[in-house]
């Protein structure tokens, strides 16, 4: 089984999104060094909305994997405001094995230093991302 280094780093910047205070959005990535590393990080804009969710799935590349972490906010069918945490591991098809086979061997690993997240979501394609989906896949 491969195992990959988890930086001090993104579980700090996991935690500081999941305050509310530092970040909309991460997304990591695995270095040739096999380190779960920040690619891109948004910081919130105090008074702002926040970055886009449309943003932050543009930031998923065509060609490689990314582990992505977004705050999600949006109004229940009972119109309470909510937040929630979705874990994404983007896998599209035509990525190399041997790399989806690391960042799946690599996540449950990871998600057990991210206490907090309301979804864990695996997407092959753009479609799985839908904002609208993942909503309903919480129960709201």
């Amino acid at each position: 089984m491969m195992k990959v280094n988890i930086r001090d780093e993104c579980v700090d910047k996991f935690e500081q999104l999941k305050m509310g205070k530092e970040f909309s959005y991460l997304v990591l990535n695995i270095s040739e060094e096999e380190e779960i590393v920040p690619c891109s990080l948004v910081r919130r804009v105090h008074g702002a909305p926040g970055a886009s969710y449309e943003e932050f799935t543009a930031k998923m590349p065509e060609d490689d994997l990314r582990y992505g972490i977004f705050d999600l906010n949006f109004d229940s069918k009972d119109g309470m405001h909510m937040s929630k945490i979705i874990f994404i591991l983007w896998s599209p098809e035509g990525t190399k094995p041997k790399r989806r086979m690391l960042f799946a061997s690599s996540k449950d690993l990871f998600n057990k230093h991210l206490v907090g997240i309301a979804k864990d979501i695996q997407a092959v394609t753009h479609a799985d991302l839908d904002r609208e989906e993942i909503i309903r896949g919480l129960g709201h």
